[in-house]
């Protein structure tokens, strides 16, 4: 107890000086982060954003070490199998209209935006500041980029996030907001 007065008596100046005092001591961890950010946020700005990474990923080479959130993408019909195809990627118009065809994609994508949907705000309240959605299929160069592009698109448009979206296989990393801003300029 003696050290705990010193502390108090050697940061006393500093509390007179203080526009605010904030007594922590019958707060939960998670009321006092409540209260630190209803003081230091400023006007209009957003609580407790997490800093979200979509990452596209090839099974052959393994999970993604930091994946908080693994879909498997291998049940979707695959480009690869398409002579014209196989060389593209999931960001190339003819693999995206390939697979926007298949009700089971759109499906698919419903399912994992339902899961978001329902998990989001319970990840934020626990007040996880970092989140890797990774989304895997055989090659990490169809299916998986595909998911990953809309996936991050959706988390965009619904001001969850800015995610920053990874496509390991294909050595790109790139920002959703970059996407927007492409989509905007095609419409």
């Amino acid at each position: 107890m003696e050290s705990i007065r010193l502390e108090r008596e050697s940061l006393e100046p500093i509390r007179n000086m203080a526009d605010l005092v904030l007594d922590s001591s019958h707060l939960t961890p998670y009321e006092l982060a409540e209260k630190v950010d209803l003081f230091c946020l400023q006007p209009g700005e957003k609580k407790n954003r997490i800093n979200c990474t979509v990452v596209s990923f090839s099974y052959k080479q393994g999970l993604p070490a930091n994946a908080d959130l693994v879909f498997d993408m291998r049940f979707l019909p695959n480009p690869h199998y398409q002579p014209e195809l196989a060389p593209q990627t999931g960001r190339d118009q003819d693999v995206i209209s390939f697979l926007e065809n298949y009700e089971d994609v759109k499906e698919a994508e419903q399912h994992i935006q339902r899961w978001l949907a329902f998990s989001w705000p319970l990840v934020r309240k626990e007040r996880k500041q970092y989140l890797t959605i990774a989304l895997g299929c055989s090659g990490g160069r169809h299916r998986s980029v595909y998911m990953a592009e809309q996936i991050a698109r959706w988390l965009n448009h619904q001001g969850w996030a800015e995610p920053t979206v990874q496509h390991r296989e294909l050595g790109i990393t790139h920002h959703s907001a970059i996407n927007k801003t492409q989509e905007s300029k095609q419409s």
